[in-house]
């Protein structure tokens, strides 16, 4: 259910539904040795703490992360796009990737530059409720200065999660579309990275 009414036509604004404000972050670790489960590690509560910048010729795992929806609605499947320079040791290189999500559903290529994913948990009984959510983990290195960016998924030019716990003929209500602002971008070699976390208004 889920996955087909994830599959819907190209937005041009998001849709104010219970999870509008879901932004798709990123947040890198670097790898010192042998990894656990990554999908099990602790990743900061605060997004505003996550880290976007990496150096050149070190591995890093990319964490991609759901963070500032509704916790009430909670989320069961989200769909997004990789962008990067594909070219081998130019920029950055994927090396693995592990969901951490119930299932995925890869466009042909995943994880190669300007592909895209679909991934799902089980409304029932393992919905997630509670930010930030792991959706999966890239292991990258970059040689070269480049970045790594969440798109849209390229088949269908739509980035969006899905709320939990709607009934069946009305889970569009339940159908978010992201703007290309809520997704996250990390810089390797110079530049600053994008967290898509809204800022909080300074006082005067």
């Amino acid at each position: 259910m889920v996955v087909g009414l994830l599959l819907l036509g190209t937005p041009t604004v998001a849709s104010a539904g219970p999870n509008e404000g879901t932004r798709i972050e990123l947040h890198l670790v670097p790898v010192d040795g042998p990894t656990r489960d990554p999908c099990r590690a602790p990743i900061p509560s605060d997004p505003a703490t996550y880290r976007l910048t990496g150096d050149l010729g070190r591995e890093y795992l990319v964490y991609v992360l759901l963070t500032d929806f509704d916790s009430a609605t909670g989320i069961t499947g989200v769909q997004f796009g990789i962008d990067f320079d594909d070219s081998l040791g130019v920029g950055v290189d994927v090396l693995r990737w592990q969901r951490c999500a119930t299932l995925e559903f890869p466009s042909d290529g995943w994880p190669r530059a300007s592909t895209g994913n679909l991934l799902t948990w089980v409304q029932t009984g393992d919905c997630r409720h509670e930010a930030p959510v792991v959706v999966g983990v890239f292991r990258v290195r970059a040689a070269t200065p480049g970045s790594f960016t969440l798109v849209p998924r390229p088949v269908d030019g739509l980035a969006a999660v899905a709320g939990c716990g709607s009934p069946t003929g009305h889970v569009n209500d339940r159908i978010d579309r992201l703007l290309p602002d809520h997704l996250a971008r990390a810089d390797f070699g110079g530049g600053p990275g994008y967290n898509p976390h809204p800022t909080p208004a300074k006082d005067n």
